[in-house]
C-alpha cells in the first residue's frame, strides 16, 4: 500500500499510508493483547494479572511468529478456531428463538460500525491473493468472493446463537460486552466462546507481527531475522507495553481502528490512487469520477465523525 501511494499519489501521501499501516496493525496489537490478557486472568480465576497475561501473550505469540513453524502454528489455530465455533454454534442452537431474531432492531448495529469495518475489511491480503493466484483476475475474484463468503456466514451464525437467546439480547441491548457476559456464565457455550477467543488471538496475533515486522524491515532497512534485536523489539514492545493499560482498552482500538486508520487506507486511498490512474490512462470519465468522489468523499465523511466520537 505504501509503495502504490507513493508512487500515484507522491511522497508526502505514501508516508501518511505507511504511518497510519503502523498505526492500523498496532490498534490491532494492542486489541488482541488487551482481550489476552483478559482472558488469562478470567481463565485463572483471578490468579493471573490481566498486565501478566498480555506481556506473557505477546512473548509466547511473538516467538512463533518470528519462527519457521510459524505457518504451522497458525494453521493450527485457524482450526482451533473452526472448531470451537463448531462447538459454539451446536452448544447455542437450542436455546434460539427465530421469533426474537426477525425482531432485530438492526439500528442498534450502527455503534458497531468501526468494529466491522476493522475486522471485515482485509485488503492488506489482496497483494498476496494476486501473487498466489499469479495475476489471474477470475481467480482472485473466486478466491476473494469465497474467501468473504466464510466469515460473512460464520459471523451471522454467532449473531443467532448470541442475540437469539433472550437473555443475551437483553444484555447485550445494555452496550454491555456480550462476549464477556458468555465468558462468565460458563457452560459449553462460555468455554467454546473462550476457546473462539483464545485461537482467533493467536492467529490475528501471528498475522499482524508477520506483516508489522516485514513493514518495519522494508521502512528501516533491517535484516528480516528473528535475531536482529533492533526489529524484534519495534515489533512487539509498543504493542505490549500500550496493552498494560488494561482489557478496556480491546474495544477502544477496534473502534478507533474503524473510524480512523481503516476508513483512511481503504476508503480515502485507493479512490485517489485509481483517479491518479484512470487520469494518466486517459480513461478518467464521468461516471467513475463520480464514482471515485462518492467513496473518498463517505470514507472521509465516516472518518471525520467516528474521530469526533471517539474523541
Amino acid at each position: 500500500m505504501h509503495s502504490v501511494v507513493d508512487t500515484y499519489l507522491g511522497k508526502y501521501w505514501g508516508v501518511a499510508a505507511g504511518v497510519t499501516f503502523w498505526v492500523l496493525i498496532n490498534c490491532t496489537l494492542v486489541s488482541q493483547l488487551a482481550k489476552c490478557g483478559e482472558l488469562a486472568a478470567l481463565m485463572s480465576g483471578g490468579a493471573l494479572h490481566s498486565r501478566i497475561g498480555s506481556i506473557a501473550s505477546a512473548l509466547v505469540v511473538a516467538g512463533f511468529s518470528f519462527n519457521r513453524g510459524a505457518g504451522k502454528v497458525n494453521a493450527l489455530a485457524t482450526g482451533g478456531l473452526f472448531a470451537a465455533f463448531g462447538l459454539a454454534c451446536v452448544a447455542g442452537a437450542p436455546g434460539v428463538s427465530t421469533q426474537l431474531l426477525l425482531a432485530g432492531n438492526m439500528a442498534a448495529a450502527l455503534p458497531a460500525l468501526p468494529a466491522i469495518l476493522q475486522t471485515m475489511t482485509y485488503a492488506e491480503a489482496i497483494p498476496t491473493v494476486v501473487d498466489m493466484c499469479r495475476g489471474s483476475r477470475t481467480k482472485v475474484r473466486r478466491v476473494l468472493m469465497l474467501g468473504s463468503l466464510g466469515p460473512t456466514v460464520m459471523y451471522s451464525l454467532w449473531l443467532a446463537v448470541t442475540l437469539g437467546r433472550r437473555e443475551l439480547a437483553t444484555f447485550g441491548a445494555t452496550g454491555g460486552d456480550l462476549a464477556g457476559k458468555i465468558l462468565s456464565d460458563g457452560g459449553m457455550l462460555g468455554v467454546a466462546t473462550g476457546a473462539i477467543a483464545v485461537f482467533a488471538s493467536i492467529s490475528t496475533l501471528i498475522g499482524c507481527y508477520l506483516a508489522l515486522s516485514r513493514f518495519m524491515a522494508d521502512t528501516f532497512s533491517l535484516p528480516l531475522s528473528n535475531t536482529c534485536v533492533k526489529l524484534v523489539a519495534a515489533t512487539v514492545v509498543p504493542s505490549a507495553l500500550i496493552s498494560l493499560k488494561g482489557p478496556e482498552l480491546y474495544y477502544i482500538m477496534i473502534k478507533f481502528a474503524g473510524c480512523v486508520p481503516v476508513a483512511f487506507l481503504w476508503g480515502v486511498l485507493p479512490p485517489l490512487v485509481m483517479w491518479t490512474m484512470w487520469r494518466g490512462d486517459h480513461a478518467l470519465t464521468l461516471p467513475r469520477k463520480l464514482f471515485l468522489a462518492a467513496g473518498c468523499g463517505a470514507s472521509t465523511v465516516a472518518m471525520v465523525v467516528g474521530g469526533y466520537y471517539m474523541c
